[in-house]
């Protein structure tokens, strides 16, 4: 059983640096939880906002069809919304959200999942609505009418799948963002403003990029430490976010564990200028990847999100531009540095209430309706 979880885990590391892996990666995921049918898409971002939709075994139009008639009337959506279940990392059933009597009465059952054959479900979720960098990121899993509910085994084996998910997708999307399909070589990799570094499978920095570069040579927070046949090894001067990075680098370049961290969980590490903390998170790659240096195949990649990269624009212009207040443009810039909203609400000494209100201002001023819209916004304002 663990040779056949590791096996999946490194099938799922593959949709990291190969998009077009996905719909083979969902029917081996399915194929472990005793499921017909698949999907993993960003139920709210179509394909042209950032979004993507990974089908299996459900044809491109009727997930045509679902997108442009039915996802409105997705009873399963939206009860897990209503329920507030839609956190990172949850798993819901669907016989708990909505009874069989309830669902065979419904239209979109009866004009649409019946169709297809799609009664049973079970969710996972890989990427929450309160995250600026990855849009909301679901992943299902269908059985028809004569099969048996979902139950508590294959959600366990699901809860320990999503932060593979997770740590895949989010490496995906931020490569994509860099233009995907150029992004597969080590001199593509210096066109992306955040810091990459590469790391060979002794947890040695083998590739930095220029973003990187510049980071690790200010020394502020974070350096290399000297190492034989490497550039060094990534150390960070602040006790536990050192601590933190020992133990995403161990798991992300020596095994792949069923108990990882989530992609979204971001390692602070603090600078002793005083500038805002580096947010640096860490994901596998695997062996197939394209990025070998000679005889040196990476084996992990560390992003570092340094705000010195990418000049904000001030809170005038906001103010000036969507009319928004100067409590709602400082709340503006800060929601794009991610973070929860409790961390927000505590940076700008408001209450969780308070911001919460800022941001139901802010959506309807600017015309967008997440927190990824919103940062993508913020950052098209950058003037540097």
């Amino acid at each position: 059983m663990l040779e056949q979880f590791s096996a999946l885990v490194h099938k799922i590391y593959e949709g990291a640096i190969n998009p077009s892996a996905w719909p083979e990666i969902l029917a081996a995921v399915a194929a472990s939880l005793d499921a017909e049918r698949s999907v993993l898409l960003t139920p709210f971002a179509a394909p042209a906002s950032g979004g993507f939709i990974f089908p299996h075994a459900i044809s491109q139009d009727n997930i045509a069809l679902w997108a442009t008639r039915y996802q409105s009337a997705d009873l399963w959506a939206r009860r897990t919304v209503e329920r507030g279940l839609m956190r990172e990392g949850n798993v819901v059933l669907g016989h708990e959200l909505v009874t069989d009597a309830e669902l065979r009465a419904s239209e979109w059952y009866r004009e649409f999942l019946s169709r297809i054959e799609i009664f049973q479900m079970m969710g996972g979720i890989v990427f929450g609505a309160d995250r600026p960098d990855v849009p909301m990121t679901g992943c299902s899993f269908f059985r028809g009418s004569s099969g048996a509910p979902f139950g508590e085994g294959q959600r366990a084996l699901l809860r320990l799948l999503v932060p593979h998910l997770s740590r895949a997708l989010g490496v995906m999307v931020r490569l994509r963002d860099a233009e995907f399909r150029v992004a597969a070589s080590l001199h593509a990799l210096n066109r992306i403003r955040c810091g990459i570094l590469l790391l060979d499978e002794g947890g040695g920095v083998c590739f930095a990029n220029s973003a990187g570069e510049s980071i690790l040579r200010e020394d502020d927070g974070l350096r290399l430490e000297p190492r034989a046949r490497s550039l060094g090894i990534l150390r960070a001067q602040d006790p536990a976010a050192q601590a933190a990075l020992e133990r995403a680098l161990q798991v992300s370049v020596q095994t792949v564990a069923a108990e990882v961290a989530h992609f979204a969980d971001v390692i602070p590490v603090r600078r002793p200028s005083g500038s805002a903390a580096y947010a640096v998170q860490v994901s596998y790659l695997p062996e197939s990847n394209p990025y070998a240096l000679n005889a040196v195949i990476p084996r992990a990649v560390v992003f570092i999100k340094s705000d010195a990269l990418a000049t904000k624009p001030h809170p005038d212009l906001l103010q000036r531009i969507y009319s928004l207040t100067q409590a709602e443009a400082r709340a503006t810039l800060a929601l794009s540095d991610g973070g929860s909203l409790e961390a927000v609400a505590t940076e700008l000494n408001v209450t969780l209430n308070t911001l919460k209100t800022h941001l139901k201002s802010i959506y309807a001023k600017t015309s967008v309706d997440n927190r990824a819209r919103l940062t993508k916004l913020v950052l098209s304002l950058a003037t540097g």
